[in-house]
């Protein structure tokens, strides 16, 4: 054992021995040299290991849904305020005629519905029914199933103030099953009369729970926004308490999150999420995370969200955590020892490439 630890002993001692006698010139150059090169060479790795996802395919920004005859219909355009966005911003990023470039990038196309539901799905023929009927049972109730101000797919304009429109939207983002989880939920949609109000959109591979929620809320057309499990573990009658925790701390604006917990859970851990529609254009168009994190990024980005006033205020969308019911559900896919390793990485990871500057907002 001494024999292992006198070579590298020796080894410090001789770099200890050459900084004593280097001039202190040439000591701190090396040292920031030092510095530099750890500084990019953690830069590039995590540059390297961040995921990006990828662009939607033509075939993903459609839905289907069932023919009041019952019959399922054609693929049709989702609209979809993010490619509004995209554009708005694009705009932005260019000077205007007074040589302007500080237009603001935080709008979003007007609700048509008061509540959409995305609902990401991978492979839940056997429970996605028992939760649909609880949800449209809710929301049947609450929101009824038309907008009262009577808003067509795709047509609010922007700028238009429509308080308690009523209405709702389920979406369904299948996530590359591979059993019948959509011939299922159109079945479903075909029994209670759901034509257009349930919506299926089909991803072309598999992307995980994240890069499927992401891909839901980047065609919501409600005035909230909520992900929801399709093993129907949360209780949709607590959709209630969420929205009225959101109302409580939004701002000007109206951005506001409202998160649902039990008892023992808070923040990050919360297992239902709700947004509110104007928080949406500040934290799904910079999502990078795909995998069981995704949430986590969520309130990462709405922590460090511009300020709804230009600034005379502290940055960041409010969060308000609500109470509510839990069920555990069989038929879980979640590895608790795999999957925990992996969420460990990830969240390095994020967190990483967030410090770095790696991911950055615009």
């Amino acid at each position: 054992m001494a024999a292992l630890l006198d070579l590298p002993l020796k080894v410090l001692g001789t770099i200890y021995e050459s900084a004593r006698e280097a001039p202190l010139h040439i000591l701190l150059g090396v040292l920031i040299s030092t510095a530099v090169s750890s500084g990019l060479f953690l830069y590039a790795l995590v540059y390297l290991l961040a995921p990006i996802p990828r662009a939607p395919h033509p075939s993903e920004k459609t839905y289907i849904t069932t023919h009041p005859s019952g019959s399922a219909t054609s693929p049709k355009p989702l609209p979809c305020w993010h490619d509004s966005w995209l554009e708005h911003r694009n705009d932005a990023a260019t000077p205007d005629s007074k040589g302007r470039d500080d237009k603001h990038t935080g709008s979003i196309d007007e609700p048509e519905v008061e509540m959409s539901v995305v609902i990401p799905a991978y492979n839940e023929e056997e429970r996605i029914v028992i939760m649909l009927e609880e949800a449209i049972a809710f929301l049947d109730t609450e929101y009824g199933r038309s907008p009262r101000k009577g808003k067509a797919n795709g047509s609010a304009k922007s700028g238009e103030k429509l308080p308690g429109i009523g209405g709702y939207e389920i979406l369904i983002v299948n996530d590359g099953s591979k059993d019948k989880t959509v011939d299922i939920a159109l079945d479903f949609s075909r029994k209670n009369g759901l034509h257009d109000i349930l919506r299926v959109c089909t991803l072309e591979e598999n992307r995980g729970k994240g890069g499927a929620v992401t891909h839901g809320f980047r065609h919501v057309r409600g005035r909230y926004a909520v992900f929801a499990d399709a093993d129907g573990a949360s209780r949709f009658e607590d959709l209630r308490k969420l929205v009225e925790g959101s109302r409580q701390i939004e701002d000007g604006p109206g951005r506001g999150i409202a998160v649902g917990s039990r008892a023992h859970l808070v923040g990050s851990e919360a297992v239902v999420k709700l947004f509110s529609r104007a928080s949406l254009p500040h934290i799904v168009p910079y999502m990078h995370a795909e995998g069981w994190i995704f949430d986590v990024e969520m309130l990462m980005l709405a922590e460090s969200a511009p300020a709804s006033d230009g600034g005379k205020t502290a940055n960041g969308i409010r969060v308000a955590e609500v109470q509510i019911g839990w069920q555990e559900v069989g038929g879980s896919k979640l590895n608790v020892v795999w999957d925990s390793l992996a969420m460990a990485w990830g969240l390095a990871i994020l967190r990483a490439s967030w410090i770095l500057g790696v991911y950055r907002r615009r």
